[in-house]
This record gives C-alpha cells, sequence and structure tokens, in this order.
C-alpha cells in the first residue's frame, strides 16, 4: 500500500527545510572553524554571481 501523495509532498518538504538548516548549520561550522577557510569563502562569494548568494 503506498502513502498518500500528500504524505510525501509533507515529508519531501520536511526534508527540504531540514536539509537547508544543517547546510547552513555545517557551512557556519566549518567557516568558523579556521579564519583562513573564512578569507577563501569570502573570496568565493565575491566571484559568485549575486544571485548565488543566500
Amino acid at each position: 500500500m503506498r502513502p498518500a501523495p500528500h504524505k510525501l509532498q509533507q515529508a519531501h518538504r520536511r526534508n527540504v527545510i531540514y536539509g537547508s538548516i544543517r547546510h547552513v548549520y555545517l557551512h557556519h561550522h566549518t567557516m568558523n572553524k579556521s579564519r583562513q577557510h573564512n578569507r577563501e569563502s569570502a573570496a568565493f562569494l565575491e566571484s559568485c554571481p549575486p544571485s548565488g548568494r543566500r
């Protein structure tokens, strides 16, 4: 028996939300780990188009 489509959608949305939270958390965690990485990601963000920023 397959779950109802709206249940799947709900689960998917939750995964997306948790995934983005995890991504942001990990990103900040690694950024705080070393200042050199801070400089690198700053340079990387500068090289990115504004639309790519979050």
